[in-house]
């Protein structure tokens, strides 16, 4: 099962992402925006998207979560703190690179 979301602590809000036109040298997108030149006002793609969270995608997971690994360019936290108490506890390691 995929889903393709853009992942805060709050669902339906609408966030600012940011992109680069510059997509070979992109180092990733982001809901914060790079401070590198491919982010610089001549190359920047402003996107507004409408929020999930962890705990919403994940409901339906009852069982154990073996490994969750976020590489989300900064909004880790921000993801995290879209979890719940009980999504948390199912998941026996959480690798955040």
């Amino acid at each position: 099962k995929y889903n393709i979301a853009l992942l805060t602590d709050v669902v339906g809000d609408a966030e600012t992402y940011y992109m680069t036109d510059k997509w070979a040298l992109s180092t990733g997108n982001s809901i914060y925006r790079e401070n590198t030149s491919d982010y610089d006002d001549s190359h920047i793609i402003e996107q507004k998207l409408i929020s999930d969270t962890l705990d919403n995608i994940l409901r339906e997971e009852t069982r154990n979560i073996d490994l969750l690994k976020l590489d989300t360019q900064g909004s880790e936290l921000n993801i995290l703190l879209g979890a719940g108490e009980e999504l948390i506890q199912n998941i026996d390691f959480i690798y955040l690179f």
